[in-house]
């Protein structure tokens, strides 16, 4: 009974581990790659936006540079 237990556990995380993306593959849904855009879509400001959101706004578009070029 604890063998039949035990090998349940290892067949179930053995699942698990196949299902991860790793870093590549969350890089690949975010930024995109040669035949597909990535979920990522550059936020843009308006002249009428104060220069606190601006700034929020340009933080957030340089976490996509980094991460994307």
């Amino acid at each position: 009974m604890k063998l039949i237990a035990l090998l349940l556990i290892v067949v179930s995380l053995a699942g698990c581990a196949t299902n991860r993306i790793g870093t590549e593959g969350i890089k690949t849904f975010y930024c995109g790659n040669d035949t597909q855009p990535g979920a990522y879509v550059p936020v843009r400001w308006s002249k009428t936006d104060s220069d606190q959101t601006i700034a929020a706004v340009k933080a957030n578009n340089s976490v996509w540079v980094a991460t994307c070029r």
